[in-house]
């Protein structure tokens, strides 16, 4: 039977966000006028004051129409009690492990900052402010290690954890092909897309994929970039991620330039069309080059300042989106440009 590797953090996060009720409370500033919503749509519409919501209602029989910033917004947040909270922990995974038909599983849970908030300069890791965060997360976590075989991981992130430990049980599997040898990753973070791995995301998927090789980059029925494998990989190199808060083509604003350099949706339509890593990292070498022509300062987001190339642009964000397969895993972009003989 196989076994089961869950990247916890979604778990702690999934159940978080099941186990309060959440409303905002909105004040006007000058009559203490006071009203209660289930969230920010519900409150000025889909876009502000242009569609829908209360706000745009009242305002359609006003004659001085009220602005967004008159009014003072309060996020509250109605917790449940814990013994409902540790249900929704042991429904979500028994639920994943039922549809697996497995039942040895255990997880991994990030503390912390990682490696990766000291390789960005450009702009801080995970530097964004997030979402409003669930108010039982410390709760959940302590009972996932508690309850559910999960372990904390510090100095990397609990989906380094994972694709380590899917990497090594991979090449396990792939030379006896046992089951009992086949460990599934359950993670839904798009990075995990990018791992040698068995994986299944349990929103998305019916079976576990087997992810290795160069992969797929395509478009999904959304009209969205989707994939896996190394090509996964290589689309974050040109993309980024907003959620992580890294955005290789940021730092080029900095250049005044006559011709317009090639815009991200351009070079990973050209990404697409590739078939082999050769190809897909010379889309990627040449859309550096062409964003980063010369050297260049910059101030870091720590108020350092810095001397960027195209080479030292490309080794920041791969090493940003590249997942950890063991421990010491580093890779020199340099080294690979020379070993796959990319054209300069």
């Amino acid at each position: 039977m196989s076994r089961v590797l869950y990247d916890a953090d979604f778990v702690k996060y999934q159940a978080g966000f099941a186990s309060e009720e959440r409303s905002i409370v909105v004040t006007h500033k000058n009559t203490l006028e006071q009203h209660t919503f289930k969230n920010r749509t519900e409150f000025w519409g889909g876009k502000q004051l242009e569609i829908g919501g209360w706000l745009a209602d009242i305002n359609a029989e006003r004659t001085s129409p009220y602005q967004k910033d008159e009014w003072l917004i309060e996020d509250v947040q109605t917790p449940k009690p814990f013994k409902t909270v540790e249900l929704i922990v042991d429904t979500i995974i028994a639920g994943v492990n039922g549809r697996l038909g497995c039942k040895d599983y255990y997880g991994y849970i990030g503390k912390g900052k990682s490696f990766r908030e000291d390789v960005s300069t450009v702009l801080q890791y995970k530097g964004v402010n997030r979402d409003l965060k669930p108010v039982h997360l410390n709760y959940i976590e302590q009972y996932l290690l508690k309850r559910h075989n999960c372990k904390l991981v510090t100095g990397i992130e609990a989906d380094d954890a994972c694709s380590i430990d899917s990497y090594a049980a991979f090449l396990e599997w792939k030379e006896t092909k046992h089951e009992r040898d086949r460990l599934i990753l359950v993670a839904v973070d798009k990075d995990a897309k990018g791992t040698t791995c068995h994986l299944f995301n349990p929103d998305k998927s019916k079976l576990p994929q087997t992810i290795q090789g160069y992969g797929k980059l395509f478009k999904n029925d959304n009209g969205d970039w989707d994939g896996y494998g190394r090509v996964w990989f290589f689309f974050q190199c040109l993309s980024g991620d907003n959620c992580d808060n890294y955005k290789p083509v940021y730092a080029a604003k900095k250049f005044e330039r006559q011709d317009k350099p090639i815009g991200v949706a351009k070079a990973v339509a050209q990404l697409a069309a590739c078939t082999n890593d050769k190809k897909a990292l010379q889309v990627v070498v040449n859309t550096y080059r062409q964003w980063y022509p010369e050297p260049f300062k910059y101030l870091s987001w720590k108020g350092e300042e810095m001397t960027g190339t195209w080479q030292s642009m490309l080794q920041e964000h791969w090493t940003l989106a590249h997942m950890l397969r063991w421990p010491d895993d580093k890779i020199d972009v340099v080294e690979v440009i020379d070993k796959l003989g990319i054209e300069l």
